[in-house]
């Protein structure tokens, strides 16, 4: 676990209630900590819809490592990454794995980029996209360059410009690799997402549902 952060991921309330939270991300945990939640947030899917393998991942994880264990924060992410990956494929075989080389983060506030984001991206490509196979792909996507530190909220979290830069790769990357599906068009209620940037990429419209929360088609 990182030095200073041994408790279970949080699954509280979002700070921002407009927030989608329509995905299986965690805030203020390691990548061993989600590794740890992974098994039962994949069983529960598999109970839960019709088509429970999941096709595609899109994982940007490790800042916390690296911000709560200086000295082996950078070798324990990419560790424990490694170990995502495994379980992923442990529930799909053929599943597709997006991982990003991650956004700065700055090591005060108002101060400058923190020097271990550059020998972690090193590592993700290095030693993360070679475990890229035929049957089940690893793209890395460079989510770190062109990101500028003015895209920061604060020291660690994308702002809106930030945040629609990150939903872009993700999806051109998505594009690239062939891994968006047609679907066929609904009757929706056009919405303005405050912070579902990369969904409304994906599909441009938005539908509601009967409890009036905003959901992508």
């Amino acid at each position: 676990s990182c030095a200073n952060n041994t408790t279970a991921v949080d699954t509280g309330v979002y700070k921002l209630p407009e927030f989608d939270t329509a995905h299986q991300g965690y805030w203020g945990a390691c990548v061993d900590q989600v590794n740890t939640a992974l098994p039962q947030a994949l069983s529960t899917l598999k109970a839960a819809v019709r088509d429970p393998e999941p096709d595609v991942a899109v994982i940007h994880i490790g800042t916390n490592n690296l911000h709560n264990d200086a000295a082996n924060g950078v070798a324990n992410a990419v560790t424990q990454l490694r170990a995502m990956i495994e379980t992923l494929r442990a529930a799909d075989d053929d599943i597709t794995i997006l991982v990003a080389q991650v956004i700065p983060y700055l090591n005060t506030e108002g101060g400058t980029e923190e020097a271990s984001v550059a020998a972690y991206n090193a590592q993700i490509a290095s030693q993360i996209a070679p475990l890229s196979t035929a049957k089940s792909k690893v793209v890395v996507v460079d989510q770190h360059a062109g990101f500028a530190t003015t895209m920061l909220r604060d020291r660690f979290h994308p702002n809106d410009q930030g945040e629609a830069v990150i939903a872009d790769k993700w999806l051109a990357a998505l594009k690239s690799n062939n891994l968006l599906k047609d679907i066929s068009p609904v009757q929706c209620v056009p919405v303005t997402p405050a912070r579902a940037f990369l969904r409304a990429r994906l599909l441009g419209q938005c539908c509601l549902s009967r409890s009036n929360e905003p959901r992508w088609t």
